[in-house]
């Protein structure tokens, strides 16, 4: 997706985002839209990251499929 913690979920054809605390999902949902799945993350992030919010290091790639 090029978004930290927005993935394709195959088995079930849906976007998936979600924000892991203390190694344990949270707010995990599922999207027929990318679009969507991003704007959940993104909400995900200001409610539990605030400041702390990720950002991708240059060279920094979703999956190494891409």
């Amino acid at each position: 997706s090029g978004h930290i913690g927005v993935f394709f979920d195959i088995s079930r054809d849906l976007w998936t985002s979600l924000v892991t605390i203390n190694g344990k999902s949270v707010g995990r949902k599922r999207f027929e839209k990318l679009e969507d799945a991003i704007a959940h993350r993104k909400m995900l992030e200001q409610k539990y990251l605030g400041e702390f919010v990720p950002t991708p290091r240059e060279g920094w790639r979703a999956n190494a499929a891409n």
